[in-house]
């Protein structure tokens, strides 16, 4: 993605709003991640169907950091009817291990994020 796509909105922003990034998680990078230019990759966990990956990042990109994303809050109180707690037929119930592969395929894709973002601050210099 071009950072200039963006407009005048800061990565930082961008993050937290397209991707979900806690304000604590960026406070730190905000002033390094806002200061990229040219181009980032963005990787959300999607990119790999939610799937456990390794990534090696090599020259000319580099790594900046790695963020996750806010899980959804629920906007009501819990539902109590019966039928709100029916399953489609076959349907297995969810654990806890899919939600937990899931926000570390988060994170990995978010890290190569922003591994990718200081490439494009850092690399294009030379």
């Amino acid at each position: 993605m071009a950072l200039r796509d963006l407009g005048d909105m800061a990565l930082s922003a961008y993050l937290a709003e397209a991707y979900q990034v806690a304000s604590q998680e960026l406070r730190d990078l905000r002033p390094q991640l806002d200061a990229l230019h040219g181009h980032v990759v963005i990787l959300p966990s999607q990119a790999f169907d939610h799937q456990s990956q390794e990534l090696t990042v090599a020259s000319p990109l580099r790594w900046v950091g790695t963020f996750s994303e806010e899980r959804a809050r629920p906007r009501g109180p819990k539902l109590r009817s019966t039928s709100a707690e029916g399953r489609s037929a076959g349907a297995a119930p969810t654990g806890e291990a899919p939600k937990s592969r899931a926000l570390l395929l988060t994170l990995i894709a978010l890290a190569v994020l922003v591994l990718l973002l200081a490439v494009a601050l850092f690399g294009t210099a030379g």
